[in-house]
């Protein structure tokens, strides 16, 4: 009788030759190589970062100083449509962070709205800019070849100059009449 009916009629189960011990897992056996490489990865980052250079961040300019930086890259650029319309968009983006408006693109009239609304802005500063920005306008869109207002980049400079003192160039103190002598 083979072994299988003799365990079935005793009861008892059929051992298997017994195997040897498993070894021990990679971790049991190098946990300290494995913690101190962790260890030195760790210390030698830590390291690193702390030699780095501090870089402050980047100061935040006023509107004004990052339009006329922006001009200024474009004063020395023959003037096209192209360069009228970016010294546009400079004016516009200048003009919303002056009244705080939100980023969104505006029209020229819904933006020209927003500054008649703004409580410190002189009527003739804006005035100013809203002829600056149609004639702008009038230059980027008209379907035959239009003539391209002059000297742009510097008006737009003076425009920022003529904002932010809160007058426009076509309104500049007159100078004072001499008194009139009677006689």
């Amino acid at each position: 009788m083979p072994p299988v009916f003799l365990s079935a009629l005793l009861n008892k189960p059929v051992l298997r030759p017994p195997r040897g011990l498993l070894p021990p897992a990679f971790g049991e056996t190098y946990e300290w190589w494995v913690a101190g490489a962790a260890g030195l990865l760790l210390g030698l980052i830590m390291w690193h970062r702390s030699r780095r250079p501090f870089s402050p961040p980047a100061p935040i300019l006023p509107p004004a100083d990052l339009a006329r930086q922006s001009l200024a890259a474009l004063q020395n650029q023959p003037e096209t449509v192209a360069q009228v319309a970016e010294v546009c968009r400079i004016i516009r983006g200048y003009a919303q962070a002056t009244i705080h408006v939100a980023t969104g693109e505006l029209t020229t009239e819904e933006l020209m709205a927003e500054v008649r609304a703004c409580q410190g802005i002189n009527e003739h500063a804006a005035r100013a800019l809203g002829e600056f920005l149609r004639e702008c306008d009038a230059a980027k869109f008209a379907p035959a070849p239009f003539p391209l207002p002059a000297a742009i980049v510097s008006r737009a400079g003076q425009l920022i100059d003529h904002f932010e003192s809160g007058c426009s160039p076509a309104t500049e103190p007159a100078p004072a009449a001499a008194p009139r002598s009677s006689g």
